[in-house]
């Protein structure tokens, strides 16, 4: 049979055939050591990346959202309910220490004080037709203190500024009624170096501490480099929403999100000015960025991947 199928084919085409056989079978024949050598360096590969997740650690962050606070304010609030009588100032007024910004008035504490100028008025003229009147002059007594505390009332619905600088937002208008705490109006220090502050996860508050270094982006300026600033001030409790309204503008609070529970942190920034590529820009009040801060505290890379597993080994150690 052999030698027929020899007469039949010629004899190279019969070693082309046979070459091809070969060339099929090629990916098949591997060398053994080669092959021991790769699983070996595979098996340590796993292992190392095995011991790596369990046993390696990442830097943990306290990372929120930072607000940049150009020029520091002090917002005004109203010590008793009552109604705005004047307003002498508006946004952009310069005013020096102790100025007069504007009055509240309550026609309950003006009755009053009407009432007691005019039985004191009385009570002046009985006494000074006969001075040796003891009841006179007791009445005249008593009836000064109530006028003294009166007087003291009204000074004290007088909103004056805590010291010089320039009007901000002022939330009031004449005629307006308004509620004891109530937010009247602000009032800028201009003298006073930027800063930044951070609304970072309440429940990072214990672990953060003054002086840590705040590392700041910047929204829209990628060609700035982080910043790195010193925390100089950190929130004594943890603050909800509302808290966090009242310490920042009413205009900022509601452009940002604000988390459930958060501390507040303050960092002062170097100057007024920033660069980002070869321009020089200015801090504007209510500038949005990024802040992190790198926690003391180090967190295993397999929780980080996984942090429904360092929760459910919390819970089985509890």
């Amino acid at each position: 049979m052999h030698d027929q199928t020899s007469n039949l084919f010629r004899p190279e085409a019969l070693e082309h055939h046979a070459a091809g056989l070969r060339r099929q079978g090629a990916l098949l024949r591997i060398s053994p050591a080669w092959t021991r050598s790769c699983f070996w360096l595979l098996l340590a590969v796993v292992l190392a990346g095995v011991g790596g997740l369990v046993f390696g650690t990442l830097p943990e962050y306290a990372e929120g959202v930072a607000v940049v606070c150009a020029r520091q304010r002090t917002n005004l609030t109203a010590a008793a309910p009552g109604t705005i009588l004047r307003r002498q100032v508006h946004p952009g007024d310069r005013v020096a220490d102790g100025a007069v910004l504007l009055e509240i008035g309550n026609p309950e504490a003006a009755d009053e004080l009407r009432r007691i100028e005019q039985e004191w008025e009385v009570l002046l003229i009985d006494y000074l037709k006969d001075p040796s009147d003891r009841r006179a002059r007791e009445a005249l007594v008593a009836l000064r203190a109530r006028r003294n505390l009166a007087e003291a009332r009204r000074i004290q619905r007088r909103i004056t500024a805590p010291r010089a600088g320039l009007v901000g937002d002022v939330r009031v208008e004449a005629g307006q009624r308004v509620s004891a705490g109530d937010v009247l109006l602000s009032l800028v220090h201009e003298e006073e170096s930027p800063a930044v502050l951070a609304l970072l996860p309440g429940r990072h508050a214990p672990r953060l501490s003054a002086g840590a270094t705040l590392r700041l982006r910047l929204d829209g300026y990628e060609q700035v480099r982080r910043q790195e600033l010193t925390i100089d001030a950190i929130g004594e409790s943890v603050a909800g929403p509302g808290e966090v309204r009242r310490v920042l503008d009413q205009e900022i609070a509601d452009s940002i999100p604000v988390p459930s529970s958060s501390v507040l942190v303050r960092a002062a920034l170097p100057a007024h000015t920033f660069h980002s590529g070869d321009r020089t820009y200015e801090y504007r009040h209510g500038m949005q960025g990024w802040a992190e801060v790198r926690l003391e505290q180090e967190k295993r890379l397999l929780f980080k991947l996984a942090p429904w597993l360092e929760r459910r080994i919390e819970g089985s150690d509890g």
